[in-house]
Parts: C-alpha cells; sequence; structure tokens
C-alpha cells in the first residue's frame, strides 16, 4: 500500500482498537468458537455484528438458533482489485509408523472420496481442488469453496496460530504475542515503539509556536541537534583507542623491543662494540651442537604433533570399541589428573638415564644385559667343559659324579 493509506493506516487503527469496548475486553478475551456464537445470540443486542473466522463458524453457527444464509450471512474476505477473494485451508496428516497401511490411509485421505466424506457433513472446506462443490450442503459453503480453489495452489501462514512458533504463529509468543499487544495498548505496546507508528517529516527552520512563545517573552530552549553519525563514530574510536593504549605499551616494552634488540645485537661481537656482520650466523649453522638441535627441533615440532593427535585418535575410538573402555579411560586419563609437579616427578623416576634409578631402563638393562653372576657361571661351564683343562681323570670324575 501507498499513499494516505500507508501514512494514516495506523493511526486509524490504534483509534479505533484502542478502545477497551472494541478489543482489550472484547476480542482480545474470547477464544475462537465463542466469538461465533456471541455473535449470532443476545437478540438485538449481540456482543457483536461480524465475525471473521474459519470453516468450523458453521458448526458454531448450528449451536444457536441462526440459520447459515438466512440468519447468518458468510462472505469471503474482500479482495483487491480484479483478483480473487484469498480463502485458505489445509488439511494435515502425520504418520508416525512407516507401514503400507500407514501410506495407504495417508493415500485415501489426500484423495477426493475422503473429501468428499468430510464435505457432505458441513463445516468443512476442502482443499482437494477434485471435489465437487455440489457435495457442499449449501450454497454459502458452495461458494466459499470455489474461492478457495480459486485462490491459488500455495498459501502460508504468515500470522496465524498455525504457523510455526519461529514466526509467531504459538499463542503467547513471537509475532502473535506482538499483535496482542497491540491490540491492549496500541499507543505504548513494544510493537507499536518498533514502527507501527508512521514516519513523519523531519522539520526545518523555525518552530512557529517557539517563535510566538519567544514574542512573548517566554523564550523556550530549542531542542538540541542530534550527534552525527560521524561524531558518534570518532567517539566510539577514540574510547577504544584509550582501552587498547596499555596493552600496546606493555607488548611493545616487553615483547618487540626485546626482540628487535636482539636482532641488532646479533651483528656484533661478544663485546658488544665491534661489528661483526654475519659471522656469528655463520658460526650458529656450521656448529654440529646447534644443527643437531635444530634438527632435534623440527622432528618435535613436526612430528610429535602427528604422533600425539593420532595416537589421540586412536584411543577415542578404543574407549567406545573395546570391553574394558572404563579401565582404559582411566590409564589415558590418570595423568590429566595428577597436577604437574607430581607428573614431572614420576616421569623423571620412570625415565631417568641412569640404571639405577630410572625403572624403565633398569628393566630395559635388566632384561638384555646379563648381570655379573650370570657372566660368572657361564665362565665356569665353558672352563669345566673345554677339553684338555686340567687332569682328565679329575674332569671325568666330576661329569660323572663318582670318584674311584
Amino acid at each position: 500500500m501507498d499513499g494516505p493509506v500507508r501514512q494514516g493506516g495506523p493511526d486509524h487503527a490504534r483509534r479505533d482498537l484502542g478502545k477497551k469496548d472494541y478489543v482489550a475486553t472484547g476480542a482480545l478475551g474470547t477464544d475462537f468458537p465463542t466469538s461465533v456464537t456471541q455473535t449470532f445470540t443476545g437478540g438485538d443486542q449481540p456482543k457483536a455484528g461480524m465475525v471473521y473466522e474459519g470453516d468450523f463458524a458453521q458448526v458454531n453457527i448450528g449451536e444457536t438458533k441462526a440459520k447459515v444464509g438466512t440468519d447468518a450471512k458468510v462472505f469471503p474476505f474482500p479482495a483487491v482489485g480484479d483478483t480473487a477473494p484469498v480463502v485458505s485451508g489445509g488439511d494435515a496428516a502425520v504418520i508416525l509408523e512407516d507401514s503400507k497401511a500407514a501410506q495407504a490411509l495417508a493415500t485415501f485421505l489426500a484423495s477426493p472420496d475422503a473429501a468428499e466424506i468430510h464435505a457432505k457433513l458441513g463445516g468443512f472446506l476442502s482443499p482437494n481442488k477434485n471435489v465437487d462443490p455440489s457435495t457442499y450442503p449449501n450454497e454459502v459453503q458452495k461458494k466459499i469453496a470455489g474461492a478457495l480453489v480459486a485462490s491459488g495452489d500455495d498459501f502460508r501462514f504468515d500470522m496465524s496460530d498455525q504457523a510455526p512458533q519461529a514466526f509467531g504463529g504459538t499463542p503467547g509468543k513471537g509475532e502473535w504475542k506482538a499483535l496482542q499487544d497491540f491490540l491492549k495498548n496500541p499507543g505504548t505496546s513494544p510493537a507499536h515503539r518498533r514502527g507501527w507508528r508512521p514516519t513523519r517529516p523531519r522539520r526545518t527552520g523555525t518552530d512557529p509556536a517557539m517563535a510566538s512563545d519567544t514574542a512573548a517573552g517566554a523564550p523556550r530552549t530549542a531542542p538540541a541537534a542530534p550527534k552525527s553519525r560521524k561524531s558518534v563514530t570518532g567517539t566510539r574510536r577514540t574510547v577504544a583507542a584509550l582501552f587498547l593504549l596499555p596493552a600496546l605499551v606493555l607488548l611493545g616494552a616487553l615483547v618487540v623491543y626485546p626482540i628487535g634488540y636482539s636482532v641488532v645485537r646479533s651483528f656484533y661481537d661478544q663485546s658488544g662494540d665491534g661489528f661483526a656482520g654475519f659471522d656469528n650466523y655463520e658460526a650458529l649453522f656450521t656448529d654440529d651442537g646447534i644443527r643437531t638441535a635444530l634438527k632435534n627441533n623440527v622432528i618435535w615440532v613436526v612430528f610429535a604433533p602427528t604422533v600425539a593427535t593420532a595416537l589421540g585418535l586412536v584411543f577415542a575410538v578404543l574407549t567406545e570399541r573395546v570391553r574394558w573402555g572404563t579401565a582404559f579411560k582411566l590409564v589415558v586419563f590418570m595423568p590429566m589428573a595428577i597436577s604437574m609437579l607430581a607428573a614431572g616427578i614420576i616421569f623423571r623416576l620412570v625415565y631417568d638415564q641412569d640404571p639405577d634409578k630410572g625403572v624403565a631402563n633398569a628393566v630395559w638393562v635388566g632384561c638384555t644385559t646379563p648381570s655379573p653372576s650370570r657372566r660368572r657361571s657361564r665362565r665356569r661351564t665353558r672352563a669345566a667343559s673345554r677339553p684338555g683343562t686340567g687332569r682328565r681323570g679329575r674332569v671325568h670324575h666330576h661329569v660323572g659324579g663318582a670318584r674311584r
């Protein structure tokens, strides 16, 4: 919409809907079925002269003495221009079990045969275009059913109790709640403050009321001009710079300056007086110890994270697949539960290079290196069995076990 309709529509709506007798104590506090029955009861003083509802209104009208077509006149919502009036309708079926019987039931419900059964009962409009209009019990429903079919193929509930909650269709939430708040108090509701008020043109020049007050000797203070967007942005940048300044000073003094000084100092000799050029770097990269250290660092930086990540993924799978997963988790996560100091001491005791201190090296040496007593025993055995050593009879007597 445009022109005066767009400019004045919300104002007229606030003026009329703001009356408590119209909405706040009337339609807003009345449920759908009651709003229909109250329109057709009360004799000459019904509570409403018109009701806007769905196809179930015929059922509610049947609860009164009014008759559809005679006492209750029904007409579609007014159309815009030469287009057809918007009449919406839809059927929904949810299958909770994937079976052939459920599929057959859904297929039947979507057929014209099922829709015609409902249409004959009255109080129901089918969105099925294949339903014969003559199926409906009265002329009113026939006309509305024709408008439903002519309104189009697709329809979307923009604001209805059937719309999803995210789109404001749930009562008491979202857009539906904003509409209720607007109807309760159109002048102060959040919906009104967010944009239902029409935009007024900004005034420029001298206010006539202010000029008259000034001429009468009662000057008024002119309203302060709003801050420009540029000034607000500049203020925010200044505040941000003030907050960042201490951190930048500390970063420069403790990180940037030491790094720069170290780079400059690397081009001088040990005393710091003589310029050495790239001699220090040449000595650095030709030293065997430095190259070994660099190689170890590369291994640590490249291979250690790769191995740790791979093992971590394997352990993660094992904790969920193996039967003894609880015990496996206990072994894996135990180092994380121990403090760093205690873990360091334990690792030192396990992996110490000295076999007399490190448990791992002690086990390795014990399994791979024979002890001194075992070496002496082996030498005695070889000496006793070597031919030509000592007297033959004594050796024979030792082996045989009998002395003559």
